[in-house]
């Protein structure tokens, strides 16, 4: 009763025109095609080897039929796998124009292949299907044969792999190369996004309803690790977008709409667009964005204390923190990964940042004593001393705090910059207060 009708049918024309079965046989045979279950696709994806949804990995479909309780979720076993019906599957999985290519996952990437752990972790059957045979003239999996729902004979290496396209056929959005373009044609961080931006077929995204995340990719894609900013051209002035005479020479449009892609990807590749209609996004609402390889723009000053460490003692839990004085100490965080930095602050002579940093200590001094670290004694136990600020690697990790009234109650309220990478104020002139 598991056998799909048509692969029952195909079976039987094999065996019994092959002369391989008795009469008894046929009519057992018929009895089950005429019991035959009918299968229903609810769903295929593609998953990477962490469990993420792709364009390129492991499809996994969500199937049922009459006879089997429930809906079955596994992957599917490449015996007789086609690329017509690969290019059934990526449709299924949302891919609009289908394959561009399917492997065993024996031969495909690590990381396209989808681990066991995480089938188990999921609940999902090892295979949902094997045998899967769609005949050239079939538009739907639900037309194709197969064996009864969850039975295979497949090991873990023969799952299909596809690689589905993310754009509009024939235009594969891996060759393309991304630029940011202004005014005439000027290259740099922030402008509008020009896919191949001196070929024929040069063209604009359309940036409507588009995601920060998405629009960081295209960052990403033209060279840069961050966005600041991003919106439609309509809503940019003429010096920060392609100018209207620049685009005509060049005969631009949109090509690219619709773009989406999947949570925490990190290359276009992943993502899903489609060719851009001429009535459905013009060059006003093409995609301007502002990049940066900045990596201060990611970090935000979280606190400020002051610490010291006695002299030899170089580990973390050494520093003693919040004692009324000491080396001011500063903590900063990514606000993307969470990762937080220690370092120092450099020295002002601005009593209202100084009192502002004993408040966040806990100490309520209007007027504290301050000098310039270099001017501390290491020996005394008052300060960060250099000893231990070279075993930790730790820096400066502001280059300007200013507070601009006594007594701050969030010290992040005040005006800083993150020092970058190139920052090279001495450790002697780091700020040092007794609140």
């Amino acid at each position: 009763s598991g056998i799909n009708a048509e692969y029952g049918k195909q079976w039987y024309q094999r065996r019994v025109r092959g002369g391989k079965m008795s009469g008894t046989t046929t009519l057992i045979l018929f009895a089950l095609v005429g019991l035959a279950s009918a299968t229903t696709f609810s769903w295929a994806k593609l998953y990477n080897s962490t469990g993420d949804p792709t364009s390129w990995g492991t499809v996994v479909v969500a199937v049922s039929s009459s006879d089997r309780s429930g809906t079955t979720v596994g992957m599917v076993c490449d015996d007789r796998m086609t690329d017509h019906t690969a290019d059934l599957l990526c449709k299924l999985a949302g891919f609009e124009n289908g394959l561009d290519f399917w492997r065993r996952s024996y031969y495909s990437p690590s990381d396209k292949r989808l681990s066991s752990d995480i089938i188990s972790a999921r609940g999902w059957s090892k295979y949902a299907l094997d045998d899967l045979d769609c005949p050239s003239d079939t538009s739907s999996l639900n037309q194709c044969s197969h064996r009864a729902v969850g039975s295979h004979d497949c090991s873990w290496t023969e799952a299909v792999v596809l690689k589905c396209r993310t754009g509009r056929q024939g235009m594969d959005i891996d060759n393309y190369e991304f630029q940011i373009q202004r005014g005439d044609g000027e290259i740099g961080s922030n402008g509008t996004v020009v896919l191949n931006g001196t070929s024929s077929d040069s063209g604009l995204v359309c940036g409507k309803n588009m995601s920060a995340g998405t629009a960081e990719l295209f960052c990403n894609a033209a060279g840069y690790r961050y966005l600041l900013d991003y919106d439609v051209a309509a809503n940019y002035s003429s010096g920060n977008k392609l100018s209207c005479d620049r685009m005509e020479d060049l005969d631009l449009s949109v090509i690219v709409d619709d773009v989406k892609c999947p949570n925490n990807t990190t290359d276009l590749s992943d993502c899903r667009f489609r060719a851009s209609e001429d009535d459905e996004c013009d060059v006003d609402m093409a995609l301007v964005v502002s990049c940066t390889n900045d990596e201060s723009n990611q970090w935000k000053l979280t606190n400020v204390t002051l610490a010291y460490n006695e002299v030899g003692e170089h580990e973390e839990w050494d520093l003693v923190r919040n004692n009324g004085h000491g080396t001011v100490w500063a903590t900063i965080r990514n606000k993307r990964t969470g990762e937080e930095r220690e370092g120092l602050v450099p020295y002002t002579w601005n009593s209202y940042t100084k009192s502002s940093i004993c408040y966040s200590a806990g100490r309520y001094n209007r007027w504290p004593r301050s000098w310039k670290t270099g001017a501390i004694s290491a020996s005394s136990s008052r300060k960060v001393s250099c000893g231990y600020n070279l075993d930790n690697n730790v820096g400066y990790v502001l280059s300007y705090l200013y507070c601009s009234s006594p007594y701050y109650n969030y010290i992040s309220l005040c005006s800083y910059e993150i020092a970058s990478d190139s920052y090279n104020g001495s450790m002697d002139d780091a700020l040092w207060l007794d609140c």
